[in-house]
């Protein structure tokens, strides 16, 4: 059923909010979306955002699904150190005062990468995420 007065919220991705939260408290790696650049060769850190699955949306303005973080370096100490910093900053989320609800954030796991062979952590965190935007309905859309 459409929010009232005609309209319907709008929501980012759970990547994208997630991107755009990390970028901007995080800057010890560089943070990328679904995958890494298709020239990255192993031989620098990263982190990369992708969709975890299971979103759903509740009513009409809450957004809820799982984001996956891969924390990678050619060090394995820095991709562990960077991987808990990264979990630390998602967890801490939850108490900022953007609309988004921290469900539940997982411990980083070692799981590396075959190619190029890298050492990386893993995470997944479920995220809620309110819709402060609306917009308005076509006039030919169903009541």
């Amino acid at each position: 059923m459409p929010a009232a007065n005609n309209t319907i919220w709008d929501f980012e991705g759970l990547v994208t909010t997630t991107y755009m939260y990390l970028v901007s408290r995080y800057n010890d790696l560089p943070i990328y979306r679904d995958e890494p650049p298709a020239d990255w060769d192993g031989l620098t850190g990263c982190v990369i955002i992708k969709d975890g699955g299971g979103n759903q949306l509740t009513t009409d303005q809450l957004l809820t699904g799982r984001v996956t973080l891969d924390i990678r370096h050619p060090d394995p100490a820095i991709a562990e150190t960077s991987a808990r910093t990264v979990s630390t900053l998602i967890r801490e989320w939850d108490y900022l005062p953007d609309p988004v609800w921290v469900t539940s954030a997982g411990i980083p796991t070692y799981n590396p990468v075959d190619d190029p062979a890298t050492p990386a952590w893993t995470f997944t965190a479920e995220l809620t995420v309110k819709s402060t935007t609306t917009r308005a309905l076509s006039a030919n859309s169903k009541e």
